[in-house]
């Protein structure tokens, strides 16, 4: 619209110009291209209609004796530019009389920026990569051929244990099967089947401690690893049940994974299962976990996703125990992992199965 003429300051000028090159240039830095040129474009469309409106508005309301006039100021700010440089290529160096077009090419730029880092109210998303991750932990190889009379030792007390000889796929198959089923077959899938697998655990398995027994007139802690098949019946389990099934579930799937026995600066002791990706899933992975998760019922709140990089793959966290894949972010605040020299660590990895 054009009201009287805002007569530009060229220094004024040349400053909106660098902001708005600012934008683009984190735009361009900070987002994929795919996310926020779309944007871009329709509110290139959007926006001179919506300026046809306030026009049209100001118009009936207190225009009669200065009526605003519209113009598609967009598009002729983009086009001028464009004529200047094929054919007067000084003229993009003058500062134009009036800073209207600026005005609505600026409106454009904070709309698209604002509308590529906005999630909503729901959450907010943080990456946080951790970098190649260096073995400097100790990982104890226990045999696989200890075991007790009822099979493989499921309980601390009786020796180290061996979590992955306790991972039965074939106990889990059908069920995991069942649920992975629904995503196709292809590199991003693995991520949402392993989402699907970890969402089907959080909803049907509750937290639930080993059973303690008296000894001597004082309650004695168990500790006691179930079989994945148990804690599906009984519908609850501590850290080590959960990763044990989760790990079940994963493996009947053909997902690759591990446990991790880990402690934190409380010697407080826990049990938790990665799994991985293909490395070529980097710039994906987050959008992929984002879809699952905003097309979910179960609101995680914000996510932060930290990642470890080692072999050529991705490694996220699927503690079931945690609110969403990748939440590192709560054992970092429990202490089972520090931050040094911008690297992330284990506390203290005392194995790895």
């Amino acid at each position: 619209m054009e009201a009287a003429p805002f007569f530009a300051d060229p220094l004024y000028f040349w400053a909106l110009v660098a902001w708005n090159l600012l934008i683009v240039w984190v735009l361009v830095s900070f987002k994929k291209l795919t996310s926020w040129v779309p944007k871009l474009l329709i509110i290139c469309f959007i926006w001179p209609c919506l300026w046809a409106l306030a026009v049209i508005a100001y118009n009936v309301t207190f225009g009669e004796s200065d009526p605003w006039q519209f113009n598609n100021y967009v598009f002729e700010a983009l086009y001028r530019p464009i004529i200047a440089i094929i054919f007067d290529s000084n003229w993009v160096w003058t500062a134009p009389e009036s800073l209207v077009d600026l005005a609505h090419i600026t409106a454009i730029t904070h709309l698209t920026a604002f509308w590529s880092t906005n999630k909503g109210p729901e959450r907010t998303q943080v990456e946080t990569p951790a970098g190649a991750h260096q073995t400097d932990h100790l990982i104890e190889k226990y045999s696989k051929g200890r075991t007790q009379v009822n099979g493989p030792i499921r309980s601390a007390l009786e020796g180290p244990v061996d979590y992955r000889a306790l991972v039965d796929p074939s106990s889990v198959r059908a069920l995991a099967v069942n649920i992975a089923s629904v995503h196709q077959e292809n590199e991003p899938a693995v991520l949402r089947r392993a989402a699907a697998l970890f969402e089907y655990v959080k909803k049907n398995v509750t937290y639930v401690p080993d059973p303690s027994h008296m000894s001597e007139g004082e309650t004695v802690d168990g500790d006691y690893v179930a079989p994945p098949v148990e804690t599906l019946d009984t519908r609850g389990g501590d850290c080590d049940d959960q990763a044990v099934l989760i790990a079940s579930l994963f493996s009947a799937v053909g997902i690759e994974n591990r446990m991790r026995l880990i402690s934190n600066t409380d010697n407080e002791w826990h049990l938790l299962t990665e799994f991985r990706v293909d490395l070529s899933l980097m710039d994906e992975f987050i959008a992929a976990l984002d879809g699952f998760y905003e097309s979910g019922e179960r609101d995680t709140g914000p996510r932060t996703y930290i990642y470890f990089t080692e072999d050529n793959g991705i490694w996220l966290l699927a503690d079931t125990t945690r609110d969403y894949v990748g939440d590192y972010q709560s054992l970092m605040d429990q202490g089972y992992l520090y931050t040094s020299d911008d690297r992330i660590y284990w506390t203290n990895c005392a194995s790895i199965h």
